[in-house]
């Protein structure tokens, strides 16, 4: 059996098991698998007036109808997780990415197998955002030089979109989608405006809205009140202060994330974040660049791979701890920008060696990235890598 295929059967294999335990901790169970905190803000909606964030709470609230939202919510992250696992592995291939580099992807820190084993990132709204992003790709990628103005139409609804789900993420994929807009609409104008000055106008537009609807403790009230009685108790039973969940945090002054930035710097674990950025930047000269780095250095510098408008993670950084959310959007977005600089013949040819690939393995396998500030957080690793495959022997008892 050759090398290609036999992690093919792996990767498609670990996939598919990822799924079907997932598919136990969500569309097969009545409680959360995951934390208070993201089940709040995924119920953020508009019960009296426009506020940000309250597009997909409201969407919940309409398919709930006056009942809890644990099963409709359970629902709608499988089914945003299984996509996001169905595009990711699709345009991997898409782009002749080896199934051995497809299966580091998969057990990374970052990777899908890690979301599931330790409950991160899967129920948060960055999944919808990557999602997106992937099925924008693939229309880009797509016979590039046509129907350029109605994949640039799709882009612009889709941010908007994305801009009433959070305003904060608008930020971060700024850089991401200008890169892929000078890439395939490079000099594309719409009466005399180029495609890429319309895309900054309209995320400046949608960040200036929600800035001017950014909620206050009253609206957090209103949608605590709106929300079905056994929606606030499981809330309730996890933290007592309505202020610190996701609806509360609606009605937060501008002292409350600066707060949470102190918390990050005082918890002595920065190198932590540090270490994993590096992680990644390691990831991608191994995987990419046979461990060269000055090629790296080179093909970053000369290929306009980043833009000025990575200084908007700065931001986003200080009003915020969930460092872990910005690294994993940046890790899989910046990914495909990689892809994008790479010809087929090269990616064809990616060479990883076998120490390198058991290096990887080994690191992946014993380090976690979590959300947020990692000083809270004892995840017991092994227990939970013998929890996973625990529940994967219960599916078939």
């Amino acid at each position: 059996m050759s090398n290609q295929k036999f992690f093919k059967i792996i990767s498609i294999s670990l996939a598919f098991t990822i799924l079907l335990v997932f598919k136990e901790k969500t569309l097969n169970s009545i409680n959360l698998s995951f934390g208070w905190w993201s089940y709040s803000e995924i119920l953020i909606n508009y019960p009296d007036q426009f506020v940000r964030r309250g597009l997909l709470g409201e969407i919940i609230q309409l398919f709930s109808q006056n009942s809890g939202s644990i099963k409709i919510v359970n629902n709608f992250i499988f089914f945003n997780f299984s996509l996001f696992v169905t595009l990711l592995m699709y345009t991997f291939r898409r782009y002749k990415l080896s199934y051995k580099i497809i299966f580091l992807y998969l057990v990374f820190p970052l990777g899908i197998l890690h979301m599931v084993v330790f409950d991160n990132f899967y129920h948060r709204k960055d999944l919808i955002y990557l999602n997106l992003f992937l099925i924008l790709l693939n229309l880009f990628i797509t016979h590039p030089e046509k129907h350029k103005e109605l994949k640039f139409i799709t882009l612009l609804f889709t941010t908007v979109f994305l801009g009433l789900i959070h305003e904060g993420l608008l930020l971060l994929f700024i850089p991401i989608y200008i890169f892929f807009i000078e890439k395939y609409f490079y000099k594309k104008k719409l009466l005399y405006v180029s495609y890429r000055n319309i895309f900054l106008i309209l995320n400046l537009f949608l960040f200036t809205i929600s800035t001017i609807f950014k909620g206050n403790q009253h609206q957090a009230e209103n949608i605590w009140n709106s929300l079905h009685i056994s929606d606030k108790r499981f809330i309730s039973e996890n933290i007592n202060d309505f202020e610190f969940n996701g609806i509360g945090a609606i009605g937060w002054s501008f002292l409350e994330p600066l707060n949470l930035f102190y918390q990050v710097l005082n918890s002595g674990a920065i190198f932590y974040w540090v270490f994993s950025f590096l992680l990644i930047i390691y990831f991608y000269n191994i995987v990419f660049f046979g461990n060269d780095f000055k090629l790296f250095q080179f093909k970053i510098t000369q290929s306009n791979l980043v833009n000025k408008f990575y200084l908007l993670y700065v931001p986003i950084l200080v009003v915020g701890w969930d460092w872990g959310r910005w690294i994993m959007i940046f890790f899989y977005s910046f990914t495909f920008i990689l892809l994008e600089s790479l010809n087929k013949e090269d990616i064809k040819n990616l060479y990883l060696s076998r120490n390198n690939f058991y290096l990887i393995l080994l690191v992946s396998f014993l380090t976690v990235i979590p959300e947020y500030n990692i000083s809270e957080i004892n995840y017991n690793i092994f227990e939970q890598y013998y929890k996973f495959l625990v529940d994967f022997k219960n599916i078939f008892l």
